[in-house]
Formats: C-alpha cells, structure tokens, sequence
C-alpha cells in the first residue's frame, strides 16, 4: 500500500506537469501531441507491475472514445465540466464490464480490431490545421499546478474500482479536455491518429516483456513508440 500511495503522489505530479506544459503551449496541435506522450500509461504499468493483455486495448478504446464523447457532448451545449464528469462516469462503467467480458487471451485479436479502426479512422477524418488558440485565463501556473495535483490525486486514491483499465484511464484527460475546451475536436483527433504509436508501444511491451523483463521492454516500447510516432506526423 505505500508503494502504490508513493506512486499516487508521483502520478499526480507528472500530471500537474503535464497540463501545466499543455496550457503553456500555444499551437493546439502541440498541446495535442504533448497529451498523447504515454507518460502516465508507463507509470501506472510500472506500479501495477501487470502484463499488458486484451485490457489494455480495451483502455485505448475507452480512451479514445472518452475523449470523443467529451467533444459532442460539449457541442452539443453540455457544459464542459459536465461533460468531463459524464464521459469519466461512461469509461468507468464501460470498461468495468469490458474487463468482466472481454475474452482471456484475446490480444492481437482486439490489437487487430483496434488497427481496423485506425485505418478506417485516418481514412474518412479531415484533420484541420489551426492557428493558436486565444490565451488561456483563469489561475497562473503555480496555482493551476496545485489545484491539478490536488484533484489527481484525490483521483488516484479511488483508482482501485478501475481494475485492469487504470492504465489508460484518462487521468491527465479530465483535465486537458477543461484546458482545451475550445479545441476539443483536434484533441480528440490528433490523439486517434497518435494513438497507433501507443498501439505499437503496447505490442511491444507485450511481445518482449516475458522474455526482457518489464522495464527494457517499456523502454524498446518508448523506442517503437517514438519513431511510429515520428512516422504519422510526417505523413
């Protein structure tokens, strides 16, 4: 237990870091690739300590679609808050039956399904190009930065209900989709199509962490990751 309330407060560090630098940035594009880095999916397959299985494509579904939900949620007049709220309660009830359904064994299948989807995704989306964003306003950094920590880490604390997703549970997204309010739709999408790279990154920790240990098969997951990602922003 003081391993994981240790790994409570680290989490929520990098997460204040992470929405302070996204709200630092001016280019929402930026913003955008800033988000999709998977610096709290690493931390959490650390602590957690778990083989990435079938559940954690189901969380990179959940998450994805968390972050679309939030957007048509929001355009259609939700309140942003709200939306958050709604879209956090919907990957919470979904994902804890998806982990109860979804079949033992079933990996390369869903990574498969989830491949399709990208493919089918970058196909049909128009990705549109924005200038910067209006400045943000509200607390400076220091006062954002703690009032973030404060709330990551009360939600941390109640991490235990989500099971087998807490890995890609958005954890950094309740708060990046306030901090991108205007610009949801790009968040949303320029996560989708960097989303493959974490795909990669996944399959790869899964394929060598049996044979490596975890930790040099999370690093060559960086490594794949990085240059997948590399490859979809120069395409």
């Amino acid at each position: 237990m003081e391993y994981f309330s240790l790994f409570n407060v680290i989490m929520a560090l990098v997460i204040a870091v992470i929405i302070v630098v996204i709200s630092i940035l001016k280019n929402p594009m930026a913003k955008a690739i800033v988000y999709s880095l998977p610096i709290p999916i690493t931390l959490a397959l650390i602590a957690s300590q778990k083989e990435v299985d079938e559940s954690h494509i189901a969380g990179l579904f959940l998450l994805t679609g968390f972050l679309w939900l939030v957007n048509t949620l929001h355009k259609r007049g939700v309140g942003i808050l709200s939306s958050d709220i709604l879209s956090t309660l919907t990957y919470v009830i979904i994902g804890y039956w998806t982990i109860k359904l979804i079949p033992h064994g079933s990996f390369y299948l869903s990574a498969a399904v989830y491949f399709l989807f990208w493919v089918a995704f970058m196909s049909k989306y128009k990705f549109v190009k924005t200038g910067n964003i209006e400045k943000e306003r509200g607390p400076n950094m220091t006062i954002k930065g703690v009032l973030i920590f404060s709330i990551a880490l009360a939600l941390l604390s109640a991490k235990d209900v989500l099971m087998g997703i807490v890995v890609t549970f958005p954890f950094s997204g309740v708060f990046a989709v306030i901090e991108m309010q205007r610009n949801l739709e790009i968040l949303a999408a320029e996560w989708t199509k960097n989303s493959l790279a974490v795909l990669c990154f996944f399959i790869t920790i899964h394929l060598l962490s049996g044979i490596l240990g975890i930790y040099l098969a999370i690093f060559l997951g960086w490594v794949v990751y990085l240059i997948v990602l590399k490859l979809i922003r120069t395409n």
